[in-house]
Parts: C-alpha cells; sequence; structure tokens
C-alpha cells in the first residue's frame, strides 16, 4: 500500500504518546528502586512485586495489570500500587478510573485478602499530575474523604514523601489482622 504524503507527515512527527511511555515507565522504576531500597527495608517483611498477575485473568482469558503489589506475609494481606505520570497533556489520571469499578475492588479485595469496604488499590500520581492545579482538583474529588488516604501527589520523587505515605497509610492495610 502507498502512502500518502500525510500519512508519512503523520508516521514521521515525534508523537506525544512516546514520549508519554518513556517518562511514565521511568515514574515506575523511581517508585520501585524506593520503595526497595529506601522505604520497605525499614519497615520490615514486605514483598513487592513489579507487574503482578493475580488479576490478569479476572476477565476470563484477559485481566488488568497494576503496576505493583505489595504484601505482608504475616497478615496474607496485600494491596495493588498503580502509579500514573503525566506531562502538561493526556489522561494518565482518567485511566486510573477503572480501578474503581464495583466488580474490580471486589476482586482485588479477594485476592489481596481485605474485608469488605477496604480499598485495595493506592494511586500515586507524579509529574503534572501531581503539581497542576488543572488537574489536582480532580484527582482530589475522585478520591473525595473516603479514599484520601489512597492517593499521593508524589512531588520530585521525594523519599521522604513515600516513606510517610506508606507509613501512614500503606502499613495499616497490610499489618491489619483479620478477624
Amino acid at each position: 500500500m502507498k502512502k500518502t504524503k500525510q500519512s508519512r507527515a503523520l508516521s514521521a512527527r515525534d508523537k506525544w504518546q512516546d514520549r508519554a511511555g518513556v517518562d511514565a515507565a521511568r515514574s515506575e522504576v523511581v517508585f520501585l528502586e524506593v520503595m526497595r531500597d529506601v522505604v520497605l527495608p525499614e519497615f520490615g517483611n514486605y514483598l513487592l512485586v513489579e507487574k503482578p498477575g493475580d488479576m490478569n485473568k479476572i476477565y476470563g482469558k484477559r485481566g488488568i495489570t497494576p503496576d505493583f503489589s505489595i504484601a505482608n506475609p504475616e497478615t496474607g494481606r496485600k494491596i495493588f500500587v498503580e502509579v500514573k505520570r503525566q506531562g502538561p497533556e493526556g489522561n494518565a489520571h482518567e485511566r486510573a478510573g477503572k480501578y474503581f469499578a464495583p466488580g474490580i475492588v471486589k476482586e482485588a479485595r479477594r485476592i489481596g485478602n481485605l474485608s469488605a469496604g477496604e480499598f485495595p488499590f493506592f494511586m500515586v500520581f507524579t509529574g503534572n499530575l501531581a503539581t497542576d492545579e488543572r488537574y489536582r482538583p480532580e484527582i482530589t474529588k475522585w478520591f473525595n474523604k473516603e479514599l484520601a488516604a489512597h492517593f499521593l501527589l508524589w512531588k520530585n520523587w521525594d523519599p521522604k514523601i513515600l516513606r510517610k505515605f506508606f507509613a501512614k497509610n500503606m502499613r495499616p492495610v497490610l499489618d491489619r489482622r483479620n478477624p
């Protein structure tokens, strides 16, 4: 098939999606390194898994794959973490919306050995999502007071901020014993 002048121009352009994917992957790497090397060693025996396969067949042959899971082997509890990064344009924060779907939440609770009413996902927003006034009110509204402990606007990849978030919000969920 012969390419038109317009299709060649479209193919040759520098696509923002290509850059966005690289930037998003970098945020995931930084999260992994900070959790593995700085945060978790301070708090004990937690298991951090990158791209866990626990939910990759929840639709039968297909499913979803959060960026990370963190488990406490002593309590048998597990949470899932999604890291979202975005530049000045995009919809990464909107794609996090699937983690609010009741069926996905219910399945993640079952897999994570969490009680009814516990939200199994934690969202870490970086880049412009953490700093741009266009996105922050939207993200804050989604999580409202009920889920405020489940999202972090992680500015500048500061390890102290992530450590505090883990200690205050993630660790209590992981360490709670089921009745």
